[in-house]
């Protein structure tokens, strides 16, 4: 990622709707799984960076957008379990100290 040019990076967020409101992604495009090959137009012809809440999901978005001409340079898994697991254990430091 280093050597990459971010500005010519486009984030797409997979992920469903419910899921990436409560954790959004700044300047990402969101897509949903279910709707990514009917809306793929609305896809910019950069690097993407995808954005998938499962592993399944992640491999199956990229597979698509790479059939499509895609170039895609990475990805993040972002589960929202582990995002509130996370942040729970920091309330609780909070409260104690």
């Amino acid at each position: 990622m280093k050597n990459l040019e971010v500005g010519k990076i486009k984030i797409i967020d997979i992920r469903d709707y419910h899921e990436s409101f409560k954790d959004p992604v700044n300047g990402s495009i969101n897509i949903p799984i279910a709707y990514l090959n009917r809306n793929i137009n609305q896809i910019p012809n950069d690097e993407l960076f995808v954005v998938s809440s499962s592993s399944l999901e992640k491999n199956i978005g990229i597979r698509l957008l790479r059939q499509k001409g895609f170039r895609v340079v990475g990805y993040i898994i972002s589960d929202s379990n582990e995002i509130h697991k996370k942040d729970n254990s920091i309330k609780m430091e909070n409260n104690c100290c």
